[in-house]
Protein backbone atom coordinates (compact mmCIF):
# COMPACT_ATOMS: atom_id res chain seq x y z
CA UNK A 1 0.00 0.00 0.00
CA UNK A 2 1.37 3.34 -1.14
CA UNK A 3 1.43 6.26 1.17
CA UNK A 4 1.33 9.85 0.12
CA UNK A 5 4.62 11.43 0.75
CA UNK A 6 4.82 15.17 1.31
CA UNK A 7 8.09 16.88 1.10
CA UNK A 8 8.67 20.46 2.09
CA UNK A 9 10.49 22.70 -0.51
CA UNK A 10 12.95 25.16 0.67
CA UNK A 11 12.74 28.80 -0.55
CA UNK A 12 14.24 29.32 -4.02
CA UNK A 13 14.70 25.54 -4.43
CA UNK A 14 12.49 25.34 -7.62
CA UNK A 15 14.80 26.40 -10.44
CA UNK A 16 13.91 27.20 -14.07
CA UNK A 17 14.77 23.66 -15.18
CA UNK A 18 12.33 22.22 -12.67
CA UNK A 19 9.38 24.10 -14.31
CA UNK A 20 7.79 22.41 -17.33
CA UNK A 21 7.02 24.50 -20.41
CA UNK A 22 3.63 26.29 -20.18
CA UNK A 23 3.38 25.20 -16.56
CA UNK A 24 3.19 28.74 -15.25
CA UNK A 25 -0.39 29.71 -16.01
CA UNK A 26 -2.06 33.03 -15.24
CA UNK A 27 -3.34 31.93 -11.83
CA UNK A 28 0.24 31.01 -10.88
CA UNK A 29 1.47 34.57 -11.46
CA UNK A 30 0.89 36.92 -8.63
CA UNK A 31 -0.59 40.35 -9.34
CA UNK A 32 2.17 42.83 -10.08
CA UNK A 33 4.81 40.10 -10.27
CA UNK A 34 5.87 40.78 -13.90
CA UNK A 35 8.08 43.87 -13.98
CA UNK A 36 9.78 45.60 -16.94
CA UNK A 37 12.76 43.24 -16.80
CA UNK A 38 10.50 40.17 -17.24
CA UNK A 39 9.20 41.37 -20.66
CA UNK A 40 11.04 40.53 -23.84
CA UNK A 41 11.47 43.22 -26.49
CA UNK A 42 8.35 43.63 -28.66
CA UNK A 43 6.54 41.05 -26.48
CA UNK A 44 3.69 43.48 -25.67
CA UNK A 45 1.64 43.27 -28.90
CA UNK A 46 -1.58 45.15 -29.71
CA UNK A 47 -3.90 42.54 -28.29
CA UNK A 48 -1.98 42.57 -24.98
CA UNK A 49 -2.80 46.28 -24.46
CA UNK A 50 -6.18 46.98 -22.92
CA UNK A 51 -8.32 49.62 -24.54
CA UNK A 52 -7.56 53.17 -23.29
CA UNK A 53 -4.51 51.83 -21.40
CA UNK A 54 -1.95 53.88 -23.39
CA UNK A 55 -2.22 57.24 -21.70
CA UNK A 56 -0.40 60.43 -22.72
CA UNK A 57 2.34 59.75 -20.17
CA UNK A 58 3.10 56.35 -21.81
CA UNK A 59 4.00 57.97 -25.18
CA UNK A 60 7.48 59.41 -25.48
CA UNK A 61 8.03 62.90 -26.94
CA UNK A 62 7.90 63.06 -30.76
CA UNK A 63 7.07 59.29 -30.93
CA UNK A 64 3.74 59.62 -32.80
CA UNK A 65 4.50 60.12 -36.50
CA UNK A 66 1.94 61.25 -39.08
CA UNK A 67 1.60 57.65 -40.34
CA UNK A 68 0.39 56.60 -36.85
CA UNK A 69 -2.45 59.13 -36.89
CA UNK A 70 -5.90 58.10 -38.02
CA UNK A 71 -7.37 60.13 -40.87
CA UNK A 72 -9.20 63.13 -39.37
CA UNK A 73 -7.93 61.94 -36.00
CA UNK A 74 -6.44 65.33 -35.03
CA UNK A 75 -9.57 67.19 -33.97
CA UNK A 76 -9.81 70.81 -32.81
CA UNK A 77 -9.45 69.89 -29.15
CA UNK A 78 -6.18 68.05 -29.95
CA UNK A 79 -4.53 71.24 -31.34
CA UNK A 80 -2.90 73.53 -28.80
CA UNK A 81 -3.66 77.25 -28.87
CA UNK A 82 -1.43 79.08 -31.44
CA UNK A 83 0.00 75.70 -32.54
CA UNK A 84 -0.94 76.25 -36.22
CA UNK A 85 1.86 78.54 -37.46
CA UNK A 86 2.22 80.01 -40.97
CA UNK A 87 4.21 77.06 -42.35
CA UNK A 88 1.41 74.66 -41.33
CA UNK A 89 -1.23 76.49 -43.42
CA UNK A 90 -1.47 75.49 -47.06
CA UNK A 91 -1.58 78.11 -49.83
CA UNK A 92 -5.12 79.42 -50.40
CA UNK A 93 -6.32 77.34 -47.39
CA UNK A 94 -7.77 80.36 -45.55
CA UNK A 95 -11.08 80.93 -47.34
CA UNK A 96 -13.74 83.55 -46.64
CA UNK A 97 -15.57 81.25 -44.22
CA UNK A 98 -12.40 80.84 -42.12
CA UNK A 99 -12.15 84.58 -41.43
CA UNK A 100 -13.99 86.06 -38.49
CA UNK A 101 -15.84 89.33 -38.97
CA UNK A 102 -13.49 92.33 -38.75
CA UNK A 103 -10.46 90.00 -38.49
CA UNK A 104 -8.69 91.57 -41.51
CA UNK A 105 -7.22 94.70 -39.91
CA UNK A 106 -5.22 97.46 -41.64
CA UNK A 107 -1.81 95.90 -41.04
CA UNK A 108 -3.02 92.63 -42.63
CA UNK A 109 -3.68 94.36 -45.99
CA UNK A 110 -0.69 94.65 -48.33
CA UNK A 111 0.11 98.04 -49.84
CA UNK A 112 -1.85 98.67 -53.07
CA UNK A 113 -3.91 95.49 -52.47
CA UNK A 114 -7.25 97.30 -52.32
CA UNK A 115 -8.04 97.85 -55.99
CA UNK A 116 -11.09 99.66 -57.38
CA UNK A 117 -13.16 96.49 -57.80
CA UNK A 118 -12.67 95.68 -54.10
CA UNK A 119 -14.63 98.79 -53.16
CA UNK A 120 -18.43 98.70 -53.32
CA UNK A 121 -20.24 101.65 -54.81
CA UNK A 122 -20.40 104.53 -52.36
CA UNK A 123 -17.74 103.05 -50.07
CA UNK A 124 -15.34 106.01 -50.32
CA UNK A 125 -17.08 108.57 -48.14
CA UNK A 126 -15.93 112.10 -47.38
CA UNK A 127 -14.05 111.19 -44.21
CA UNK A 128 -12.11 108.49 -46.11
CA UNK A 129 -10.50 111.08 -48.43
CA UNK A 130 -7.22 112.66 -47.39
CA UNK A 131 -6.92 116.44 -47.60
CA UNK A 132 -5.82 117.41 -51.09
CA UNK A 133 -6.54 113.91 -52.48
CA UNK A 134 -9.15 115.10 -54.98
CA UNK A 135 -6.90 116.61 -57.66
CA UNK A 136 -8.06 118.08 -60.97
CA UNK A 137 -7.84 114.76 -62.94
CA UNK A 138 -10.16 113.12 -60.35
CA UNK A 139 -12.99 115.58 -61.06
CA UNK A 140 -15.18 114.72 -64.03
CA UNK A 141 -15.84 117.41 -66.62
CA UNK A 142 -18.78 119.64 -65.66
CA UNK A 143 -18.94 117.95 -62.21
CA UNK A 144 -18.39 121.21 -60.29
CA UNK A 145 -21.82 122.79 -60.31
CA UNK A 146 -22.79 126.10 -58.68
CA UNK A 147 -23.89 124.47 -55.36
CA UNK A 148 -20.41 122.91 -55.05
CA UNK A 149 -18.71 126.33 -54.94
CA UNK A 150 -18.21 128.09 -51.64
CA UNK A 151 -19.14 131.74 -51.31
CA UNK A 152 -16.37 133.97 -52.74
CA UNK A 153 -14.40 130.91 -53.94
CA UNK A 154 -14.18 132.15 -57.55
CA UNK A 155 -11.30 134.61 -57.29
CA UNK A 156 -9.79 136.68 -60.09
CA UNK A 157 -7.15 134.15 -61.10
CA UNK A 158 -9.86 131.48 -61.50
CA UNK A 159 -11.65 133.47 -64.22
CA UNK A 160 -10.36 132.90 -67.76
CA UNK A 161 -9.61 135.98 -69.85
CA UNK A 162 -12.67 137.13 -71.76
CA UNK A 163 -15.05 134.96 -69.69
CA UNK A 164 -16.91 137.83 -68.02
CA UNK A 165 -19.38 138.88 -70.72
CA UNK A 166 -22.07 141.54 -70.18
CA UNK A 167 -24.59 138.76 -69.49
CA UNK A 168 -22.52 137.70 -66.44
CA UNK A 169 -22.70 141.14 -64.83
CA UNK A 170 -25.36 141.88 -62.19
CA UNK A 171 -25.42 145.51 -63.36
CA UNK A 172 -25.63 147.35 -66.65
CA UNK A 173 -22.24 148.92 -67.46
CA UNK A 174 -22.45 152.62 -68.33
CA UNK A 175 -22.21 153.59 -71.99
CA UNK A 176 -20.23 156.72 -71.22
CA UNK A 177 -16.99 157.20 -69.33
CA UNK A 178 -17.36 158.20 -65.70
CA UNK A 179 -14.89 158.66 -62.83
CA UNK A 180 -13.83 155.49 -61.04
CA UNK A 181 -13.63 155.61 -57.26
CA UNK A 182 -11.02 154.98 -56.10
CA UNK A 183 -8.95 155.89 -59.20
CA UNK A 184 -7.10 153.11 -61.03
CA UNK A 185 -3.42 153.04 -60.05
CA UNK A 186 -0.51 151.39 -61.84
CA UNK A 187 -1.00 148.31 -59.65
CA UNK A 188 -4.43 147.65 -61.24
CA UNK A 189 -3.13 147.97 -64.81
CA UNK A 190 -2.11 144.76 -66.54
CA UNK A 191 0.95 144.53 -68.78
CA UNK A 192 0.04 145.94 -72.20
CA UNK A 193 -3.42 147.05 -71.03
CA UNK A 194 -2.97 150.73 -71.99
CA UNK A 195 -3.51 150.68 -75.75
CA UNK A 196 -3.09 153.61 -78.10
CA UNK A 197 -6.73 154.69 -78.05
CA UNK A 198 -6.62 154.92 -74.24
CA UNK A 199 -3.96 157.64 -74.30
CA UNK A 200 -5.25 161.18 -74.59
CA UNK A 201 -3.77 163.42 -77.29
CA UNK A 202 -0.66 165.21 -76.01
CA UNK A 203 -0.55 163.09 -72.83
CA UNK A 204 2.90 161.62 -73.54
CA UNK A 205 5.23 164.40 -72.52
CA UNK A 206 9.04 164.26 -72.46
CA UNK A 207 9.17 163.04 -68.85
CA UNK A 208 7.09 159.97 -69.81
CA UNK A 209 9.72 158.75 -72.30
CA UNK A 210 12.31 156.29 -70.99
CA UNK A 211 15.94 156.81 -71.95
CA UNK A 212 16.70 155.55 -75.49
CA UNK A 213 13.02 154.73 -76.08
CA UNK A 214 12.75 156.85 -79.28
CA UNK A 215 14.32 154.60 -81.91
CA UNK A 216 14.76 155.37 -85.60
CA UNK A 217 11.54 153.61 -86.55
CA UNK A 218 9.62 155.84 -84.11
CA UNK A 219 10.79 159.10 -85.77
CA UNK A 220 8.52 160.33 -88.54
CA UNK A 221 10.19 161.07 -91.88
CA UNK A 222 11.18 164.73 -92.04
CA UNK A 223 10.65 165.24 -88.30
CA UNK A 224 14.32 165.86 -87.51
CA UNK A 225 14.77 169.48 -88.46
CA UNK A 226 18.07 171.36 -88.07
CA UNK A 227 16.78 172.76 -84.77
CA UNK A 228 16.60 169.18 -83.41
CA UNK A 229 20.27 168.48 -84.10
CA UNK A 230 22.89 168.89 -81.38
CA UNK A 231 25.29 170.29 -83.99
CA UNK A 232 25.11 172.96 -86.71
CA UNK A 233 25.17 171.35 -90.14
CA UNK A 234 27.29 173.04 -92.76
CA UNK A 235 26.75 172.53 -96.48
CA UNK A 236 24.41 169.63 -95.68
CA UNK A 237 24.49 165.87 -95.92
CA UNK A 238 26.98 164.14 -98.21
CA UNK A 239 26.11 160.55 -99.10
CA UNK A 240 29.06 158.24 -99.44
CA UNK A 241 29.28 157.44 -103.16
CA UNK A 242 30.28 153.79 -102.90
CA UNK A 243 27.64 152.62 -100.41
CA UNK A 244 24.57 150.58 -101.34
CA UNK A 245 21.37 152.55 -100.57
CA UNK A 246 19.98 151.78 -97.13
CA UNK A 247 16.75 149.79 -97.04
CA UNK A 248 14.39 150.23 -94.12
CA UNK A 249 12.96 146.70 -94.31
CA UNK A 250 14.58 143.51 -95.54
CA UNK A 251 17.14 143.56 -98.31
CA UNK A 252 20.88 143.00 -98.19
CA UNK A 253 23.36 144.49 -95.78
CA UNK A 254 23.62 148.25 -96.54
CA UNK A 255 27.26 147.76 -97.54
CA UNK A 256 28.91 144.72 -99.14
CA UNK A 257 31.41 144.69 -96.29
CA UNK A 258 30.97 146.81 -93.16
CA UNK A 259 33.62 149.40 -92.39
CA UNK A 260 33.99 147.99 -88.87
CA UNK A 261 33.07 144.52 -87.57
CA UNK A 262 33.04 142.85 -84.16
CA UNK A 263 36.69 141.90 -84.62
CA UNK A 264 37.64 145.60 -84.54
CA UNK A 265 36.25 146.11 -81.03
CA UNK A 266 36.85 144.81 -77.50
CA UNK A 267 33.38 143.65 -76.49
CA UNK A 268 33.62 143.10 -72.75
CA UNK A 269 31.51 145.93 -71.33
CA UNK A 270 34.53 148.18 -70.74
CA UNK A 271 34.73 151.85 -71.75
CA UNK A 272 37.29 152.47 -74.50
CA UNK A 273 38.40 156.03 -75.23
CA UNK A 274 39.06 156.82 -78.93
CA UNK A 275 38.54 153.10 -79.64
CA UNK A 276 36.61 153.71 -82.88
CA UNK A 277 38.74 155.42 -85.55
CA UNK A 278 36.78 156.69 -88.59
CA UNK A 279 39.42 159.21 -89.72
CA UNK A 280 40.18 157.12 -92.78
CA UNK A 281 36.53 157.28 -93.92
CA UNK A 282 35.12 160.61 -92.76
CA UNK A 283 36.76 163.65 -94.40
CA UNK A 284 38.35 166.35 -92.28
CA UNK A 285 35.94 169.09 -91.36
CA UNK A 286 32.90 166.80 -91.07
CA UNK A 287 30.51 167.85 -88.29
CA UNK A 288 28.67 164.56 -87.87
CA UNK A 289 28.56 161.09 -89.33
CA UNK A 290 25.65 158.83 -90.32
CA UNK A 291 26.26 155.20 -89.38
CA UNK A 292 24.24 152.04 -90.00
CA UNK A 293 24.45 149.26 -87.41
CA UNK A 294 23.57 145.73 -88.53
CA UNK A 295 24.10 142.73 -86.27
CA UNK A 296 22.79 140.63 -83.44
CA UNK A 297 23.03 140.16 -79.67
CA UNK A 298 22.65 136.78 -77.97
CA UNK A 299 20.93 138.14 -74.83
CA UNK A 300 18.39 140.79 -73.88
CA UNK A 301 18.92 144.17 -72.18
CA UNK A 302 22.56 144.46 -73.38
CA UNK A 303 24.16 147.78 -74.40
CA UNK A 304 26.01 148.94 -77.51
CA UNK A 305 27.07 152.59 -77.09
CA UNK A 306 29.01 154.90 -79.47
CA UNK A 307 30.05 158.29 -77.98
CA UNK A 308 31.67 161.42 -79.29
CA UNK A 309 33.39 161.71 -75.92
CA UNK A 310 32.39 160.71 -72.40
CA UNK A 311 32.02 164.34 -71.31
CA UNK A 312 29.46 165.17 -74.03
CA UNK A 313 25.83 164.19 -74.63
CA UNK A 314 26.61 163.17 -78.20
CA UNK A 315 26.10 159.40 -78.19
CA UNK A 316 23.92 156.66 -79.61
CA UNK A 317 22.84 153.72 -77.47
CA UNK A 318 21.43 150.44 -78.72
CA UNK A 319 19.71 148.09 -76.28
CA UNK A 320 18.82 144.52 -77.18
CA UNK A 321 15.17 143.68 -76.65
CA UNK A 322 15.34 140.18 -78.16
CA UNK A 323 18.00 137.48 -78.17
CA UNK A 324 19.57 136.70 -81.56
CA UNK A 325 17.46 139.28 -83.36
CA UNK A 326 17.92 142.99 -83.77
CA UNK A 327 16.66 145.47 -86.36
CA UNK A 328 19.09 147.66 -88.25
CA UNK A 329 19.85 151.01 -86.65
CA UNK A 330 20.76 154.20 -88.53
CA UNK A 331 22.00 157.03 -86.39
CA UNK A 332 23.75 160.38 -86.50
CA UNK A 333 26.50 161.33 -84.09
CA UNK A 334 28.59 164.47 -83.92
CA UNK A 335 32.33 164.12 -84.32
CA UNK A 336 35.47 165.99 -83.33
CA UNK A 337 38.19 167.05 -85.78
CA UNK A 338 40.15 163.86 -84.96
CA UNK A 339 37.09 161.71 -85.96
CA UNK A 340 37.78 159.34 -83.05
CA UNK A 341 34.92 157.96 -80.98
CA UNK A 342 34.59 156.23 -77.61
CA UNK A 343 32.57 153.04 -77.20
CA UNK A 344 31.15 150.59 -74.68
CA UNK A 345 29.98 147.22 -76.03
CA UNK A 346 28.89 144.25 -73.93
CA UNK A 347 30.20 140.81 -74.79
CA UNK A 348 26.86 139.45 -76.02
CA UNK A 349 27.24 141.44 -79.28
CA UNK A 350 29.16 138.71 -81.09
CA UNK A 351 28.40 139.51 -84.74
CA UNK A 352 27.82 143.00 -86.09
CA UNK A 353 29.00 145.59 -88.57
CA UNK A 354 29.15 149.41 -88.72
CA UNK A 355 28.91 151.12 -92.09
CA UNK A 356 29.36 154.85 -92.69
CA UNK A 357 26.80 155.90 -95.33
CA UNK A 358 27.49 159.64 -95.18
CA UNK A 359 28.35 162.74 -93.15
CA UNK A 360 27.41 166.33 -92.53
CA UNK A 361 29.86 169.07 -93.42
Amino acid sequence: MLKEVYMALQPNEVKTEHIANNAVTAPKIADGAIGVTKLQSSSVTTEKIANASVTRDKIGEKQVSSSRLKDAGVTTDKIATAAVVTSKIGDNAVTVTKLQSSSVTTEKIADNAVTTKKLPDGAVTTEKMAFGAVTAPKIADSAVTAPKLQVASVTTEKIANGSVTPAKLSFVPPSVARPITPPITSVELGVGSVESDKIAAGAVVSSKLAADSVETAKIKDGAVTPAKLSFTPGAGFVRRPDVIPYRTTGGPHPHPMPDKSAADFTCDGGYYVDGLDLSGIIPAGAKAVVIVFDGRCTAVDKLFVILRHIDTLDNYTIKSYYANYMPQHQFVIACDPDRLFDYLIESYYDDFGLTVIGWFI
